[in-house]
This record gives structure tokens, C-alpha cells and sequence, in this order.
């Protein structure tokens, strides 16, 4: 069963803050693909080309 709701208030919870997060993400996540759209880069870039 995949519903969180019948794995406790804890998962409830930290299901809650995952999926707050990811929203919370969502503008900054559509910037990068507009920009490698645009730009024709890739969308996450690995720390040792920084």
C-alpha cells in the first residue's frame, strides 16, 4: 500500500514537508530548463566545471 496516511502521522508528516519542497522548488527548476532550452547548456552542471 502506498498511502501514506496508513503508515502513521510521521510519515504523514515528512511527506507533507517533501512534497512542500518540491513545490517550493518548481519556479527555480522551470528557470534552469528554460535556460538550457534557451541556451542549449544542460540543466545541472557537475561542481567540478564551477
Amino acid at each position: 500500500d502506498q498511502d501514506p496516511a496508513a503508515l502513521g502521522e510521521d510519515v504523514i508528516a515528512a511527506s507533507k514537508r517533501a512534497v512542500d519542497r518540491r513545490y517550493a522548488l518548481n519556479p527555480y527548476l522551470y528557470t534552469l530548463f528554460y535556460r538550457a532550452h534557451v541556451n542549449g547548456s544542460t540543466v545541472v552542471r557537475p561542481l567540478f566545471h564551477e
